[in-house]
């Protein structure tokens, strides 16, 4: 079968990423042999990757690649990636790897990661059931373990891991999103989701951030060519969210568009348009307004391009046009000072800098919270600490670290009604330290 134009598989020229290094085929977790995922990739791409390195396409889903530049050290940020590809469809971490050597080129560690998907089958034949292990919670689970993975990777490579980047293209940045707006949620998705490593910054590009949108169903189902647009839809999405109402209102928990709240994290945002529609061919434009102004209103750091004349397939993977390319590699530059790691800042009673077995009170008025309520108190001390909300003990802490070290503990105020903080610092054999952030 000739490869469609839509797929090509341009080959890389080395010598422009000569000073990048990969290593591919790394484990995060045990699902790695899914027999017959595969069968149908090999038609579309060819049984080889970009490098002409062997695959096995997604009988290894629980797999990831990782692309750094030669010289890295601590500043080297981190960007985390995720396919898309419809949740089902033949792509893998593959797909967009001469983009991910530009970034390396620019100076960022990118891991790019494989997740548990079900046969392309449930998109070519509908009604065939998802495989056991394959819907939405499943893939955000995945998403959870492969940031485990870069907690404990980063540090041995020497790369900067306080807070990473997030991201992914069409599938992958819903399922990108749904995971970074979950962080800091006062109303999660209720998944299991440890988070344990800070996403920083949300890399969108080009995904659907509202399945209930009639829009999206409509664009969607002409782009899957379904017999019955409407039914099939809602048989398709409703495979990978069981548990919620086969009904576009049912789709409302899996819409990153839900979650987004005053503490979400800052978010990159490309979409593109084809010339005379309303749409890319996948994602209606509504998508990126609805995002860019959902945003706009919590107040969260963003920024937004929409690119005019351009399909889907042309912002990302294989076919990626190079001013879509270049804006990328622009805004992850101006945009990764958010993954910096704000210090501590000494707090001390004047003339008692050195003075032990102390106590002092910090007090913080806070304005009553708004509609999402999602105010949460970063402390830290070198010895002991209370904290009062609204004449109530609230939490006490931090977990006592290593020598030299504090750690830093994290209480939601969002039951709060006028939020008086109190934070009482016993100060036992050291100093105290307030979180600036």
């Amino acid at each position: 079968m000739a490869v469609p134009s839509a797929f090509s598989t341009a080959a890389l020229t080395p010598k422009a990423y000569s000073g990048v290094r990969i290593e591919k085929n790394l484990a995060y977790g045990p699902r790695q042999n899914l027999p017959n995922e595969g069968a149908a990739y090999p038609a579309l791409f060819g049984a080889n990757d970009e490098f002409g390195l062997p695959v096995n396409r997604h009988e290894t889903a629980q797999t990831y690649d990782v692309y750094y530049p030669a010289k890295c050290g601590p500043e080297t940020p981190v960007l985390l990636y995720v396919h898309g590809g419809a949740w089902c469809m033949p792509f893998d971490k593959n797909a967009a790897a001469e983009f991910f050597m530009g970034i390396a080129a620019s100076g960022w560690a990118v891991y790019s990661m494989n997740y548990v998907m079900p046969s392309m089958e449930v998109v070519t034949k509908p009604g065939t059931p998802l495989r056991k292990g394959s819907t939405f919670a499943d893939m955000l689970r995945d998403i959870d373990l492969m940031v485990a993975e870069v907690g404990r990777d980063a540090p041995r490579r020497g790369f900067r891991c306080g807070k990473i980047a997030l991201g992914g293209e069409s599938a992958g940045a819903h399922l990108s999103s749904l995971y970074a707006y979950d962080q800091d949620n006062p109303k999660p998705l209720s998944l299991g989701l440890s988070h344990p490593v800070r996403v920083g910054l949300l890399l969108n590009l080009i995904g659907p951030i509202d399945l209930s949108d009639p829009q999206f169903a409509k664009v969607g189902s002409a782009a899957f060519r379904f017999m019955n647009p409407e039914k099939d839809f809602l048989a398709f999405f409703s495979g990978f969210m069981p548990e919620c109402p086969a009904t576009l209102e049912g789709f409302a928990k899996y819409s990153p568009i839900n979650l987004i709240t005053s503490n979400s994290v800052p978010t990159i945002a490309s979409y593109s348009q084809m010339t005379g529609c309303d749409h890319d061919g996948i994602i209606p434009v509504g998508q990126f307004a609805a995002l860019t102004n959902r945003l706009a209103a919590c107040g969260v750091p963003y920024i937004g391009r929409l690119h005019p004349n351009t399909m889907h397939a042309e912002t990302m993977g294989p076919n990626c046009r190079d001013f879509a390319r270049a804006w990328y590699l622009e805004t992850l530059a101006n945009w990764k000072t958010q993954l910096q790691v704000v210090k501590a800042e000494p707090v001390w009673p004047a003339g008692l800098e050195r003075e032990m077995n102390s106590n002092h009170s910090f007090v913080c008025d806070l304005p009553a919270a708004a509609e999402d309520r999602t105010a949460v108190l970063r402390y830290t001390c070198a010895s002991f600490a209370q904290v009062w909300l609204d004449g109530k003990l609230a939490a006490f802490g931090p977990a006592r670290g290593p020598h030299g070290w504090s750690r830093l503990d994290e209480v939601p105020l969002a039951e709060s009604e006028h939020a008086r903080v109190r934070e009482a610092v016993e100060d036992v054999d050291s100093r105290a330290v307030k979180l600036v952030d």
